[in-house]
């Protein structure tokens, strides 16, 4: 059953274009993981600090084999200094 991952990170000020680099760096190496189907990247309209990253995958294992991978691992301690609090993951099924 395909799942929905709904990230949300709130980063420093003026990192944008630093977080932007490596949202699009870990989609790409995400692409390449089996399971994903699809992802996207919004920044609120009102706090552009705010990032949602929306991202859809074949199963819930496939998503684990990602969330545990070591590419996923070193990406995060990349993005890991410029956020501006925790990251929040939420897992959506269709009902």
């Amino acid at each position: 059953m395909a799942i929905k991952v709904l990230i949300s990170r709130n980063i420093k000020p003026n990192k944008a274009n630093e977080m932007s680099a490596l949202f699009k760096e870990m989609r790409y190496k995400a692409m390449d993981t089996v399971g994903y189907i699809s992802g996207e990247t919004l920044r609120e309209y009102n706090n552009p600090n705010h990032y949602l990253i929306i991202s859809t995958w074949r199963s819930i294992e496939d998503w684990n084999n990602w969330f545990n991978s070591s590419q996923r691992k070193e990406m995060m301690k990349k993005i890991e200094p410029l956020l501006e609090g925790p990251t929040k993951i939420e897992l959506f099924v269709y009902p």
